[in-house]
Formats: C-alpha cells, structure tokens, sequence
C-alpha cells in the first residue's frame, strides 16, 4: 500500500506550493529591496519632475511639455500594472501557503515532517514557513535537532521565523497562519490567564492589544466560561483595566 506522502497527488501538491512560494518570496525580496516592484516616493516623483520643469521651461514648446506629460502617464500606467501583478502573485503566495499548511497538517510522525522539509532546505524563507506552519509538536522536535546539528542554518531559519511572524501584512493579511511565541517578541511573558510559562516555538493567541499571549486552550476554556479573553480586561493596561486600542 502506498505511504500517504508518496502517493503522486501529494508530490503534485507539494511541488506546486513549493514552487510558487519560492516564486512569491523571489518577486516580495525584489520590491523590498528597492527592485523594478518599488513604490518611488510621491515627493521624490514630484521633485524630479518640478526639476525637468525648472531646467527645460524655457527651452521647451508647447508640444513638448504635452509630450512629456503623456510619456508620464504612460509611465505611471506601467508601474501599476506592475504592482497589480505583483500583488497577484502575492495573493497566489499564501494560496500556496495555505496548500503547503494543509500538507504539513497531515504529518504525524517526525520523519514524515523531515521528509517534507528536506524537498524544500534550499529555499530557508520557504524552511522557516514550513515550520512555523507544521503541528506544534512537530516543529519543536525539528527545530531541535536542526538546532543541534546545524546552529548557522538554524539562527538564520530563526530570523526568518520572527520575520515572518512580524511582517504580518506580507506573510498573513487574514492572520489565517499559527503565531508562536518568540522570545523576540514577547520577551519572558506568560500566559495572562494561567501564569504558565510557554514552552519554546508553542502555538499561542494574542489578544487585541497584541502584547498579552495565551495559550489556545486557555482560549477556548474562557470562552466556554462566558468571559472575554480577546477583547476583556488586559494586564499591560495596568492591574487589569480594560484596553479598547
């Protein structure tokens, strides 16, 4: 009988999320980094072009200024068709990241989980969003042993994790994905319900304020007792008053 990651739909599945992950984060890294995706500064657009103005106002006719106001336009139109696209391709990013969860969700045994991330350890921006989307348990035992075996990877995959879980609006506009808890973030804080400590890379709930973390089950036992553990009463606001930023 065959294993349930070795079937051909599964690979078909992975294949294609990998690819258009590794896809997204190539064209998000091209207009981060000031690439041809860049939004140009509304003040440093009209700057150039009051420049062009001052310089050429003299020399130029008036068939020339329309010119170059239509080449402008055109200009302006290009760019957002670019951004249009980019934004596509981002939106075809977390649909592929959502199709990449919903494989690692069907991992039970560690060795099933290794056997999706060695198809991927080339890609680490890819890496540390398999991880942090992998069952909790999973991922701790993972981030362990590549811990210990390879620390450079591992410090380098951690950067990535806390940039994933900070640049929200690239990674997870719908907050559909798990949030951990990183000692980058949240520092030693505890569970504002039980007091517990969390353990390292553990799923967590932020409330609305986003400063206060719980563990999920304190959550849903909040819930059930009719309280309100995301919008009530909040610790950093000061010996438990209520928060409504």
């Amino acid at each position: 009988m065959e294993s349930w990651d070795a079937s051909r739909n599964f690979q078909q599945r992975l294949s294609r999320a990998i690819k258009a992950l590794a896809a997204s984060q190539q064209l998000a890294g091209s207009s981060d980094q000031g690439g041809p995706l860049a939004e140009e500064s509304p003040s440093r657009k009209r700057g150039h072009s009051d420049d062009i103005d001052d310089h050429r106002a003299k020399r130029q006719r008036p068939g020339d200024v329309s010119r170059k106001r239509r080449l402008s336009l055109e200009s302006d139109g290009e760019h957002q068709v670019k951004r249009q696209r980019y934004r596509e391709d981002l939106k075809d990013g977390l649909d592929a990241r959502l199709e990449l969860f919903s494989l690692l969700q069907e991992c039970k045994t560690k060795s099933q989980l290794i056997g999706i991330l060695s198809q991927i350890h080339r890609d680490e921006m890819t890496l540390a969003m398999a991880l942090n989307d992998a069952p909790e348990s999973l991922r701790r035992q993972a981030v362990s042993d590549l811990e210990r075996r390879q620390p450079a990877a591992h410090a380098r995959i951690l950067q990535n994790m806390l940039q994933i879980q900070q640049s929200t609006e690239r990674f997870d506009p719908q907050s559909i994905f798990p949030v951990l808890i990183l000692r980058e973030v949240f520092g030693d804080k505890g569970c504002f319900v039980c007091q517990e400590a969390f353990h390292t890379w553990e799923n967590i709930v932020v409330k609305r304020c986003g400063r206060c973390p719980m563990h999920p089950r304190c959550l849903a036992n909040e819930i059930l007792s009719s309280r309100l553990p995301l919008n009530g009463k909040c610790p950093c606001a000061g010996d438990m008053e209520w928060r409504w930023d």
